[in-house]
């Protein structure tokens, strides 16, 4: 299991396994709750959505040099490794899709 690395003892980070760390033989996972994933991966969109909103408007408002002159800094790590961490997420969900497409597995 690939572990973040922590900029500041007071950042807690979640891990994620990268591609090919299964703890269990793909045969032996069991069945996934398709129904279930659709509804979790809607709430998350709404919930990245809604991020991506609240980050624009600190954008457009206050400079980079004014943000980083300001702003707790504690803040400011958490908010960088969170979306750290969500770049290295998304970025194997990509790279899962490209590799599926190339084999012609396409869609689930």
């Amino acid at each position: 299991m690939a572990v973040l690395p922590v900029a500041d003892p007071g950042i807690r980070l979640r891990s994620f396994r990268t591609t090919g760390e299964s703890e269990v033989p793909h045969e032996a996972k069991k069945p996934v709750d398709r129904s279930r994933l659709t509804a979790d991966l809607t709430a998350a969109s709404v919930e990245l959505l809604s991020a991506q909103c609240a980050v624009d408007r600190v954008r457009l408002r206050y400079s980079v040099p004014d943000i980083v002159a300001c702003a707790d800094r504690q803040t400011l790590k958490q908010a960088i490794a969170s979306t750290e961490a969500l770049f290295r997420f998304f970025s194997q969900l990509g790279a899962q899709i490209k590799t599926d497409e190339s084999s012609g597995r396409g869609e689930l």
